[in-house]
């Protein structure tokens, strides 16, 4: 009987040691892992997020937005989410391209994040600020400066970027012909503040008609009464046609030069 009582008190004894062991031991836990939407599940013994992901096979890199962060341990949910970032190419100015890892939305939260707080809507921006940001897109921005533009002697302030004269007036809607003069030259690289003139020569043909009287001529007939006039033709006045050459400057009349002077309809008596 004691024999039994002591065999049975060993055995106890051995479960509760195999229990407490077991439970001591580490047990393999079901992790999903979302890295930007797609899922990936892994059976780890680790407790740790940084533990987890390394032996996934997961690396994460600055930007990257991971919940819980990676020092935590595991979740009870055992759910780890991954946001990556956003690696955009940004030209900034007239620099370099330069690659960014950024979780910005748009092209305006990117350049708000560069520091750019208030954009013009004459500011080189591309795409448009709107736009989402996917990884891989390349986004630019300049700033717009002013400059005066005096055009046939009107002037106006205007809002450009980097570029040359001849893009500029380009831009503007300015047409040129062969005897305008620019300053400075069409190649010239504007700079904030500068001013730029097109002086700005046309010609053009002005038509002018002058009428001519006509003669009256009497003729004596004795079959009429005294003192009676009888008309047998109706007189019509003549037309002389004149030309002239215009030459406008700046919009302005500086030559009249007479190039043809004809009667173009004889009159009648």
């Amino acid at each position: 009987m004691i024999r039994s009582i002591t065999y049975m008190t060993i055995g106890c004894t051995l479960l509760l040691i195999a229990s407490l062991l077991y439970m001591m031991m580490d047990h393999p836990r079901d992790v999903t892992i979302l890295v930007d939407g797609r899922q990936t599940k892994i059976e780890t013994v680790e407790t740790s997020v940084f533990g987890v992901l390394k032996e996934a096979g997961i690396s994460v890199r600055s930007q990257d937005v991971i919940e819980p962060a990676l020092s935590a341990n595991l979740p009870k949910n055992d759910l780890i989410v991954i946001q990556p970032a956003k690696e955009i190419t940004l030209i900034m100015g007239y620099g370099e391209a330069r690659t960014i890892r950024t979780q910005a939305r748009s092209v305006e939260d990117l350049l708000k994040e560069q520091g750019i707080s208030q954009m013009l809507e004459t500011d080189d921006v591309y795409p448009l600020k709107e736009a989402v940001l996917t990884s891989g897109m390349t986004v630019r921005y300049r700033e717009a400066f002013p400059i005066e533009l005096i055009v046939e002697g009107k002037a106006r302030e205007v809002y450009t970027y980097q570029t040359t004269v001849r893009e500029l007036l380009s831009m503007q809607g300015v047409k040129l012909q062969t005897e305008d003069k620019v300053m400075p030259g069409l190649d010239t690289v504007v700079a904030k503040d500068m001013l730029v003139t097109v002086n700005t020569t046309r010609r053009a043909v002005l038509t002018e008609q002058q009428l001519l009287p006509f003669e009256v001529e009497t003729v004596e007939d004795d079959t009429l009464p005294a003192g009676e006039q009888l008309v047998t033709k109706s007189g019509r006045p003549g037309i002389r046609t004149q030309k002239y050459q215009l030459t406008l400057a700046d919009g302005l009349s500086k030559e009249k030069k007479l190039i043809a002077n004809e009667v173009t309809s004889e009159p009648v008596k």
